[in-house]
């Protein structure tokens, strides 16, 4: 294992350790919640979303490492962002954790700067692992559920 990955690797497992917004929030209008039957790994999503940006975001769950540090690494971007942008950093994600590729290559763009600059990189080889792909997308995915409903109504 070289030097990156063993870096990436304690990333991971600091998030796993002490994760970012593991907690319900008091005060949200949007929940949903995610699961993953092949490994048990669930979580539930808090969002308060106000005047269309994302105010706050926690999360609740339980899961393996990789489930548990993406969804802590997950708020740590999220939180502050429009929603249109949080559904464009939460598409751009979900490719990376799928193809360990960032696409965005625009350095005027917002996104690029909260997506380089995140622990989210730590990802970068998960790719690699099917069986943990879903693990690594699973919150990722319930609040692609979430925004995509926002953006619908």
């Amino acid at each position: 294992m070289d030097e990156l990955e063993l870096v990436y690797n304690d990333i991971i497992l600091e998030h796993y350790q002490n994760p970012y917004n593991k907690k319900s929030l008091e005060k949200f209008n949007f929940k949903e919640e995610g699961q993953n039957p092949l490994c048990g790994d669930q979580i539930t999503l808090f969002l308060l979303v106000e005047n269309n940006k994302i105010e706050d975001i926690s999360f609740q769950g339980q899961g393996c490492s990789i489930s548990i540090a993406s969804s802590s690494i997950l708020t740590s971007m999220i939180k502050g962002l429009s929603v249109k942008d949080a559904l464009n950093l939460t598409e751009k994600s979900i490719e990376y954790i799928k193809t360990g590729k960032n696409n965005s290559n625009d350095t005027n763009d917002p996104i690029f700067s909260i997506f380089k600059d995140s622990d989210i990189l730590a990802f970068s080889n998960i790719h690699k692992f099917p069986v943990r792909i879903k693990c690594a997308l699973l919150s990722w995915i319930t609040l692609k559920n979430i925004l995509e409903k926002i953006s619908s109504t």
